[in-house]
């Protein structure tokens, strides 16, 4: 089996180089490689993890490829991804409509913290779960994540349909609508959230600031297209009936990508052999980096600043324009529009 050389310092003497006849190579085979964590004995060896499933490939592979995949899986994956970041955060672009129709009818004299509080849970939801569902995804349970997450997420909107009475005036339910579109709809959207950039970039080495752009595209178009829709079809049949045209959407997409979004055969999926260690979920010796440190900071207030805005900009509008709640989604559409061209053009100019 081959070795592979890397190229160091040479600290010896004049003398000692003169006298020594093997040059400097590291003696490690492919199959005994060392993980990034090798060095650091609170992190583990590669001895931890079982590598068996699939062979990482070589830079030889990879100029082989070319610029673009070849195989039609590759593609299909794409747009499955694509549809998986379609409904997790797209989902949560879109909850500004939905806020606004619990504000206006269901809800009509509940405090604004209530409707805050129903997004803001699908999105701790989403985040706080992501760290455990990256793990399951480096470990290869891929299928099992995007099958539970269309279960949920369709589920959660069907839930969601049949638990306000007939969706009408003061008949929504604080309790109800937390379960379904809080808790379990944000329980099914994190299994979808990490997967959909990670399987992608799998496929696409040369490309895959592009391939992720197309992906993360995916929530821009969600947050266009399900408050369009569920707008329009509240006011021809009604909300609940709106809701299972969601949910249907939903699950037609998410059953698409539990078919399609597969992984690269060549990628490696780590599996330790013991789920019980602390250190297989949580790298604690991260938070001893200050530079990790403030940027988590920073992505936590950009997060504390951003999101909000798309919570309630339909609510501003309602209030300060005096408009009704089938005229105020216009801003939150024009925002996301601009957002997916953002997307596509940075990840092209990468």
């Amino acid at each position: 089996m081959s070795t592979i050389a890397f190229q160091v310092a040479d600290s010896r003497r004049p003398a000692e180089r003169s006298n020594a006849t093997e040059p400097i190579t590291s003696g490690l085979s492919s199959s005994a490689a060392p993980s990034l964590f090798d060095s650091d004995p609170e992190k583990g060896d590669s001895s931890q993890l079982d590598n068996t499933n699939s062979r990482r490939p070589s830079n030889q592979s990879e100029i082989e490829e070319g610029n673009w995949p070849t195989e039609w899986r590759a593609w299909m994956s794409l747009a499955s991804c694509h549809f998986l970041m379609f409904n997790s955060w797209g989902l949560v672009n879109a909850y500004g409509t939905f806020s606004s129709y619990y504000k206006d009818v269901l809800l009509p004299d509940t405090d604004a913290l209530y409707f805050n509080l129903f997004g803001a849970t699908e999105c701790f939801m989403v985040l706080i779960l992501s760290g455990v569902v990256g793990r399951l995804l480096d470990a290869g349970y891929y299928r099992y994540l995007l099958g539970t997450g269309t279960f949920l997420v369709t589920l959660g909107f069907m839930m969601l349909s049949i638990s306000n009475g007939n969706g009408e005036w003061r008949q929504g339910s604080i309790a109800n609508i937390e379960a379904t579109h809080g808790i379990v709809a944000g329980l099914g959207m994190a299994c979808f959230f990490v997967s959909s950039s990670q399987i992608a970039a799998t496929w696409f080495h040369r490309r895959k600031s592009l391939a992720i752009g197309i992906v993360a595209s995916g929530a821009s178009i969600s947050g266009l297209v399900y408050p369009i829709m569920l707008r329009f079809l509240t006011t021809s049949i009604g909300f609940n009936n709106a809701v299972r045209c969601v949910a249907g959407l939903i699950g037609v997409t998410a059953l698409f990508a539990f078919c399609f979004a597969t992984p690269n055969p060549k990628h490696v999926f780590r599996k330790p052999k013991s789920w019980m260690d602390h250190k297989v979920w949580v790298d604690f010796e991260a938070f001893q980096y200050k530079p990790f440190n403030w940027f988590t900071a920073s992505i936590s207030f950009l997060f504390l600043g951003f999101y909000p805005v798309f919570f309630n900009l339909e609510e501003v509008s309602r209030l300060d324009a005096a408009m009704s709640w089938n005229c105020t989604w216009p801003p939150l559409n024009f925002l996301l529009a601009d957002n997916t061209a953002e997307h596509d053009t940075n990840a092209l100019s990468l």
